[in-house]
C-alpha cells in the first residue's frame, strides 16, 4: 500500500492539460494586483477526476489553486459547474463567518479568451490529505479523532441555515432525491451514448440501471433540507498539519441544497466496498480481520452525527448506501466517457472507469439484502 498521509502539495507534477500561462498572468495581475505578481509557476495536481486543478505560485511565493472546466465538448455541463462551486465557497466563507472550514476564493473568470474555459482561483491550504478511509498511517487514537472530526464537520455543515445561501441554491429546497435521481439518470443516458475516439464503440449503459432507478423511486426517505456538499469523503478533506481536525473541505462542484443522507452515505460508503473495488485500504466490506484499531464503526459515526444534529439516519441507511453506490456508478460512468473522449483529468482515470459494473452490483446486492430481510 502506498503512503496514505500526504502533504497537500505532494500530488503536484507535470501539467497534463495545458494552460496559456501568459494570458493567465495578464488577467490576474491586471484585475487583482493586490493578490498576484507575475511571473507565475504552474503545476498540476494528480488528483481530481472531473475539473483539472493547478497550483499557481506567484513571484512573491504566494500559493493559490486554480480549478477549471476540462477542455473540449463536455458530456454534462452540470458535472463541471465551477461557477456553482465558486458561489458556494464564497457564500460559506463570507456568510457563516468561518464556521464551515473552506478556502477563501478570490475570483471567478468566465471569459473563454483567458485560458479557454471557466475557472476560479482560491487560496492554497497547507495541511494533510488522507487517500485511504482506513487512515492506515495513523495511530488508533489519531485515526479515531480524524474520523470524528470528519463527522463533526459534516454535522456542522448540515446545521447551518441553507436559506442564507444565494438564490442560485435556494430556488428549489425540496425533493432532493427525486431531483437527483432524475438528473443522474439523464446524465447516465448521455454518457452511455458517448463514442470512444479510438474504437468507435459507445460507452454503453450502467448494468441493471433501470432496476436500481425503479427501487430508489419507490423507497425515497422523508424530506429533510440542509446544505449538501455532494461528494463528502475523507480524501476531500484537508486536516491540520499536526492536529486531528478538518481545516478545509474541498471539491464542491456537486454542492446543492437537499437531503443530509446523501453526504452521510457518501462518507461511509467505503464500509460497504469490497477491498477489490479500489484496492487495499479503500474497502472494508470483506475484511476478514476486525476494523483497524480506533476506526469508528458505521453505527458509532451515525450515533455521533445524531447527537450533534438530532437526525437519526440509521432508519434510512439502506437507501443511503444504494443511493451512494448508484451515484458513484454514474460518476465512474462519466469518467469512462471522458476516458473515451480523452478528456479525463486524473492519472488514475482508467482504473476508476472500470468500477462502474461493480458499483451497480453492490447497489443491487443492498436492495436484495433488504428485500430478503423484509420477507423473514
Amino acid at each position: 500500500m502506498a503512503k496514505d498521509e500526504v502533504d497537500t502539495e505532494a500530488g503536484l507534477g507535470a501539467i497534463r492539460h495545458s494552460i496559456d500561462q501568459k494570458s493567465l498572468e495578464t488577467y490576474l495581475t491586471k484585475n487583482f494586483p493586490a493578490e498576484f505578481v507575475a511571473p507565475f509557476t504552474l503545476q498540476q495536481f494528480g488528483f481530481g477526476q472531473s475539473n483539472p486543478s493547478y497550483q499557481v505560485k506567484d513571484a512573491l511565493g504566494r500559493k493559490y489553486v486554480l480549478r477549471k472546466k476540462p477542455p473540449g465538448k463536455l458530456v454534462s455541463k452540470t458535472a463541471h459547474a465551477v461557477d456553482r462551486e465558486y458561489a458556494m465557497l464564497k457564500a460559506l466563507y463570507e456568510i457563516f463567518n468561518g464556521d464551515i472550514p473552506v478556502p477563501r476564493v478570490i475570483c471567478l473568470c468566465q471569459d473563454p479568451d483567458v485560458i479557454g474555459s471557466d475557472f476560479y482561483m482560491m487560496e492554497f491550504v497547507k495541511g494533510r490529505i488522507f487517500h485511504y478511509p482506513t487512515l492506515p498511517d495513523l495511530s488508533p487514537k489519531d485515526r479515531r479523532e480524524c474520523w470524528q472530526s470528519a463527522v463533526k464537520t459534516l454535522a456542522k455543515l448540515h446545521s447551518v441555515d441553507p436559506r442564507k445561501l444565494p438564490p442560485i441554491f435556494t430556488k428549489r429546497l425540496e425533493s432532493h432525491y427525486p431531483r437527483q435521481l432524475g438528473s443522474l439518470s439523464a446524465v447516465a443516458k448521455a454518457q452511455a451514448a458517448v463514442t470512444d475516439i479510438d474504437t468507435g464503440k459507445t460507452v454503453g449503459p450502467i448494468p441493471q440501471f433501470e432496476e436500481i432507478v425503479k427501487w430508489m423511486a419507490q423507497h425515497m426517505p422523508k424530506e429533510r433540507v440542509t446544505i449538501v456538499h455532494g461528494d463528502y469523503k475523507i480524501d476531500n478533506l484537508i486536516f491540520h498539519p499536526t492536529e486531528n481536525k478538518v481545516i478545509a473541505i474541498l471539491d464542491w462542484e456537486l454542492c446543492t441544497v437537499g437531503h443530509p443522507l446523501a453526504d452521510l452515505g457518501n462518507l461511509m460508503q467505503p464500509f460497504s466496498w469490497p477491498e477489490s473495488l479500489f484496492g487495499e485500504g479503500f474497502g472494508l466490506q470483506d475484511t476478514a480481520a476486525p476494523l483497524p484499531q480506533g476506526l469508528p464503526t458505521v453505527q458509532e459515526n451515525l450515533e455521533l452525527y445524531t447527537s450533534l444534529t438530532g437526525y437519526d439516519a440509521s432508519k434510512d441507511w439502506t437507501f443511503a448506501i444504494v443511493s451512494a453506490h448508484f451515484r458513484l456508478s454514474v460518476i465512474a460512468h462519466g469518467i469512462k466517457a471522458r476516458v473515451a473522449r480523452k478528456q479525463a483529468s486524473s492519472e488514475n482515470a482508467a482504473k476508476h472507469a472500470e468500477s462502474v459494473g461493480t458499483l451497480a452490483r453492490l447497489a443491487i446486492e443492498e436492495i436484495e439484502k433488504t428485500e430478503k430481510k423484509s420477507k423473514i
